[in-house]
């Protein structure tokens, strides 16, 4: 009998355990899992509509374009701005350069020179370093729009980084007639994309560019009496705003006798643009073009982005309503898709 109850008594125990062990685990888990997906789904909107955002205000907006003895600085919230120095001279060991004598005392860091800048295709990382502005060294006088090859490694041409450089230089151009509006590029047209040749040509700069040799030799120097330096990557507000866009939009698209349209909605063009090589490229484009055919009830056309004229570029996409793209430098032509266009990237 003794025997029999411990036994009694030790299945008791057992059971007790177990149910401790799965039941209480299970009901805990019924009571805190519909908690945390309450508290993990993300709040969505309740209407959804395409119309654009609005644009940032400011309090105390100040002017777009605006040359300062600091820098250019375009943009009224949310300013792009690139440095000026004076006395600019680049020679085989360093960038030396001088600050304007009438700089602020508080700059933003935006507006610093660079620590280095980059030329040979992105071979030669030169530093700079400010010099005395009492030396006397001749250069190029005026106020000169300078940029060097920051980003742009030899045989693989960046639209995106070019544009970098040579929009502001543009929008400088056409805010600032004023002062000398030679662009010195220590650059080579062979090593500028198709994109970059056929945008300065869209816009007439292709005669303001000076392709400038990088000095090679020990003891000499290539100066400017007064520079504006386009040189470090930007935040990506070198198109400042939606007025600037629209007149770059409509000019490009005159050129290449494109029709300027709307996009429509629902989307009655659609595109997906590949990368034509490299670790970006669309592996499920089949896949994108049948779900939107099932969805939309249209047949996506497949292409690639980023090759060809200028124009062809431009064209992928501007003449879409849905665009379907890859990360790259190649989305510079987004600049040019149709007012309204949904880009999925």
């Amino acid at each position: 009998m003794v025997r029999c109850r411990k036994k009694m008594q030790t299945l008791q125990f057992t059971t007790k355990n177990c149910f401790n062990r799965s039941v209480v685990p299970l009901l805990i888990l019924c009571f805190v899992t519909p908690l945390l997906i309450i508290h993990l789904t993300p709040t969505l909107p309740r209407e959804f509509s395409l119309n654009s955002a609005p644009e940032p205000s400011c309090e105390n907006p100040g002017p777009r374009f605006v040359v300062e003895d600091s820098g250019f600085c375009i943009g009224n919230c949310r300013s792009e701005c690139f440095p000026r120095v004076k006395k600019l001279c680049v020679s085989p060991s360093e960038v030396a350069y001088c600050k304007m004598e009438k700089e602020k005392e508080q700059i933003e860091s935006t507006q610093l020179m660079p620590k280095f800048m980059r030329f040979h295709g992105e071979h030669s990382t030169i530093p700079t370093a400010n010099s005395s502005c009492a030396q006397e060294k001749k250069g190029i006088v005026g106020l000169s729009l300078v940029a060097d090859q920051r980003y742009l490694p030899l045989h693989k041409p960046n639209p995106h980084h070019e544009a970098e450089k040579i929009i502001p230089a543009l929008l400088f151009k056409k805010n600032h007639q004023e002062f000398n509006h030679t662009f010195y590029w220590f650059s080579t047209p062979s090593e500028v994309s198709e994109w970059g040749k056929g945008f300065l040509e869209a816009f007439n700069m292709q005669t303001k560019v000076k392709y400038m040799n990088f000095p090679v030799r020990k003891n000499s120097t290539v100066c400017f009496e007064d520079a504006i330096v386009f040189s470090a990557g930007t935040t990506l507000y070198y198109v400042p705003d939606r007025d600037t866009n629209d007149w770059l939009r409509q000019h490009v698209l005159q050129y290449c006798s494109i029709p300027i349209v709307n996009a429509s909605w629902p989307p009655r063009n659609v595109a997906i643009l590949d990368r034509t090589s490299g670790s970006r490229r669309l592996k499920n484009k089949d896949m994108v073009a049948q779900i939107l055919s099932q969805m939309l009830g249209i047949r996506a056309r497949q292409g690639y982005s980023g090759i060809g004229s200028f124009c062809n570029q431009v064209r992928q996409v501007a003449e879409e309503d849905l665009i379907i793209v890859p990360h790259g430098s190649q989305n510079v032509n987004l600049l040019f898709a149709r007012k309204g266009a949904v880009v999925i990237e």
